[in-house]
């Protein structure tokens, strides 16, 4: 991808582990966006631009961000505000929802931008119907 750089190994390495040890919400939504279960492929805690992003659609050019509680801090909302504005200069989409928000609805309001996108997609499997659970 021409917009990834060269990532510290030591970024590399923490978002690895992110990625085995997701919060509630990214590991209850990454059930559902996996295995190209909406019809493109989904990559967990992705290094772009010196970024750990939270969810990545190569297809799509779509960068999910799950925000929690921690974003809410103004340190984290001004880092947030300086990473959005660098992905969105090469030309990535950036999608923030709320930790809060049900895996269920996150994959649909993913989906439903995917749709806006006119992303071609491959035949989605069946998605599995929520526990029911809130995905915070």
């Amino acid at each position: 991808m021409p917009f990834k750089d060269r990532v510290r190994p030591g970024k590399v390495s923490f978002a690895r582990r992110m990625h085995r040890n997701p919060t509630p919400s990214e590991a209850a939504i990454w059930e559902r966006l996996r295995r190209r279960q909406l019809g493109v492929p989904f990559l967990s805690q992705e290094c772009i631009l010196g970024y750990i992003v939270d969810f990545y659609c190569p297809t799509a050019q779509l960068v999910v961000e799950i925000d929690g509680a921690i974003h809410e801090a103004a340190d984290r909302r001004a880092a947030d505000v300086k990473r959005d504005r660098a992905l969105r200069r090469h030309g990535l989409i950036v999608l923030h929802l709320p930790a809060t928000m049900q895996a269920a609805d996150a994959v649909a309001r993913i989906d439903r931008k995917l749709k806006w996108l006119q992303v071609k997609r491959d035949r989605p499997a069946p998605i599995k119907p929520d526990a029911g659970g809130v995905a915070a």
